[in-house]
């Protein structure tokens, strides 16, 4: 049997860049919490594995602001940060944009099943290594997102 880790990729820029990669912009798969957001063509393709425990909720874009961050050079520092300082606030202050949210695709979120646990043992972490990572079994239902 194999087991998957899914990580996104390691963002520029600390927390800024991991409230852009939830913006606009958004990864066709994009894990973040204990979720998966994937995009429609993502979504179909995986639907016909007929994968079991995989169930798709439809996302909201309740807020999406128009930054272009993908075209700032990541070795640089951030153009431009709110008054605060604080990487939330380029959402939580910016307006939202209904037409730029109407040309990104559609987002589907993946909830996965809660019968496995996924365990951390931090005392074997290598660097870039998921060798601390382990699954304990016991309530798992072979559902074969977990």
């Amino acid at each position: 049997m194999n087991f998957y880790l899914i990580r996104n990729r390691k963002a520029s820029w600390g927390d800024y860049g991991n409230i852009f990669l939830i913006g606009t912009f958004l990864p066709a798969v994009y894990p973040y919490n204990k979720y998966i957001a994937v995009v429609e063509s993502i979504k179909q393709t995986l639907e016909k594995y007929d994968l079991k425990g995989l169930d798709f909720s439809k996302g909201k874009k309740k807020k999406i602001i128009p930054i272009d961050w993908q075209n700032w050079a990541i070795e640089e520092p951030i153009p431009r940060k709110p008054k605060s300082v604080e990487p939330e606030d380029f959402i939580l202050k910016g307006k939202h944009d209904e037409l730029l949210a109407n040309e990104m695709d559609e987002i589907w979120i993946i909830s996965p099943a809660d019968t496995a646990r996924v365990v951390i043992d931090r005392d074997k972490k290598v660097h870039d290594e998921c060798n601390h990572i382990s699954l304990d079994l016991t309530g798992w239902n072979e559902s074969d997102v977990i």
